[in-house]
């Protein structure tokens, strides 16, 4: 939906890649009004509003607006222990004697990446969160207040956007957690 202030009474017609997309009465004291609308695929628009008053004097165009919209993004990929918490025999065998290890992983460049963990089946539980750089990398280490225990894990990312969209999880990462493997 658009919204705006226009004359008040006039009809406001919305304008999207110079389409007729929907029209609206503005309120008769205010001017406010709301053109909803519908079937806009996510893609860039440019939008504009041209209103029409009661003695039928047309209004020039406004100034194009140009839009994204955006519907959806993806689950965040590459989550991993970093090398440096990876404590066990090689730093690519997701073992450690950390309780608050470091993963990393990439995700839609500026969104919110929150990571979970479940250990041995148990429901996720949510360690806390990291914002992905502009390149939409992230890294993200365990808070002391949420150390894990010794144990195994599917630890797991959700990413949400900007615009309000939330990813699926992640593929799980299987890791574990021992004095073992300092």
């Amino acid at each position: 939906a658009f919204s705006g202030i226009a004359e008040p009474g006039s009809t406001v017609s919305v304008i999207v890649n110079q389409r007729s997309v929907g029209s609206a009465v503005a309120n008769p004291v205010s001017g406010a009004f709301t053109v909803a609308t519908a079937g806009l695929r996510p893609g860039t628009y440019r939008v504009s509003a041209i209103a029409v008053d009661a003695a039928g004097n047309r209004s020039l165009p406004t100034t194009p607006l140009s839009i994204v919209l955006d519907t959806a993004i993806t689950a965040p990929r590459g989550l991993d222990l970093v090398a440096a918490a990876d404590t066990g025999r090689s730093k690519t065998d997701n073992r450690t004697s950390l309780q608050t290890p470091t993963f990393s992983g990439s995700a839609k460049p500026n969104s919110t990446v929150e990571v979970y963990a479940a250990r041995n089946g148990a429901a996720s539980v949510l360690l806390g969160t990291a914002t992905a750089d502009r390149k939409g990398a992230w890294r993200f280490t365990v808070p002391p207040a949420k150390a894990l225990a010794e144990g195994s894990y599917a630890i797991t990312a959700l990413a949400s956007d900007l615009a309000g969209n939330q990813s699926p999880p992640s593929a799980p990462l299987a890791i574990e957690i021992g004095a073992a493997f300092a």
